[in-house]
């Protein structure tokens, strides 16, 4: 669960946002899925799917985190497996709203792909380590990734990352920067 704040100054200022990953009814996988409330708490609004690729059971949308720029526009990210033949290989994925968490854009991929498993048991699964500051114009992302996994020079581990996502279009294929 990851929750924000907005204080933009904006008509939504003071809202109160929330993200998590839930296991929708039926089903043993997750979805990113994000409520709002506009009363102080007092009441949240039904939950709205973020990520947008159709339902499969066997796909995983995990550990979203998300930020408010200082213009209220809110921005999501998340690994994803719904480009993985494996259903375990994962890629950073990235949305945005620009209504209040009504509406959102289509997911855009912003990291490679990766096994977030590779040294297992020795990094006992990968941690939830991204975290997300929004500007104006986008969003500043770390993330953990094991982009770097090599056991033959002792690197077991995941490593952190660096991305920044743009509002309605990613430009060229995202290089990780450790």
């Amino acid at each position: 669960l990851f929750l924000a704040i907005d204080h933009s100054g904006t008509a939504t200022n003071n809202n109160i946002y929330m993200l998590a990953s839930v296991v929708p009814p039926g089903r043993s996988t997750t979805d990113v899925m994000f409520v709002r409330s506009t009363d102080d708490g007092a009441t949240f609004s039904a939950p709205v799917k973020v990520n947008d690729d159709p339902v499969n059971p066997n796909k995983w949308h995990w550990f979203g985190t998300f930020s408010v720029a200082p213009n209220g526009r809110l921005d999501a990210v998340w690994y994803d497996t719904r480009n993985a033949s494996n259903n375990t290989d994962s890629q950073l994925f990235y949305s945005f709203s620009t209504d209040a968490g009504v509406t959102w854009s289509a997911n855009v991929a912003v990291s490679n792909s990766f096994n977030p498993f590779e040294g297992y048991p020795n990094q006992d699964k990968i941690g939830d380590y991204i975290t997300m500051v929004s500007d104006e114009t986008g969003g500043n992302v770390a993330y953990a990734a094991t982009f770097n996994f090599n056991p033959n020079n002792g690197q077991h581990e995941e490593d952190v990352y660096y991305v920044r996502v743009f509002p309605g279009g990613q430009g060229p294929s995202p290089t990780p920067t450790p």
